[in-house]
């Protein structure tokens, strides 16, 4: 399943699910009365909206100088900003969010058994940060990350 549609997929489900137990509920883990939302209409309906949200993402062809540099598939080089836009809970539409040309190839690495590409992301919680596509193998499809690993020392 592609990136977009298993995000797409997973997005649906969980406007399925219950919300989590409100640590200020009362008994039983109910919300007050007057803050109840029986139907889940509130979650549901935040769920939709951040579905068609991500489908007209979908539609925007973002331009940045690495597409085409990194021996990826188009397809897979530009989920990886639509990837972590939804890791950071942005959206392309609101001014702020990341956009692909925010994003810095820092170039291909070996790493054991893996094939890893390293971006370099603005700041996050004045912190900086990499996201990566990590690919294992022949068959291994591209993984995406960010945050939790680095690009080792050249």
């Amino acid at each position: 399943m592609k990136p977009l549609a298993l995000a797409l997929a997973l997005a649906a489900a969980l406007a399925g699910c219950s919300k989590q137990p409100d640590p200020e509920a009362g008994p039983g883990g109910n919300p007050p009365p007057a803050a109840a939302d029986p139907e889940g209409a509130g979650s549901k309906q935040a769920a939709e909206d951040r579905l068609k949200e991500m489908r007209a993402e979908e539609d925007v062809r973002e331009e940045a100088p690495w597409f085409g540099q990194t021996g990826l598939d188009e397809e897979t080089e530009r989920e990886l900003p639509r990837y972590l836009r939804r890791e950071l809970g942005q959206s392309l539409f609101k001014p702020g969010s990341l956009k692909a040309a925010d994003l810095a190839y820092v170039g291909l690495f070996t790493e054991g058994a893996e094939v890893v590409r390293y971006w370099r992301m603005p700041p996050v919680d004045g912190k900086a940060v990499h996201a990566y596509i990590a690919q294992s193998g022949a068959t291994g499809g591209p993984r995406l990350g960010w945050g939790n690993r680095n690009p080792p020392a050249k």
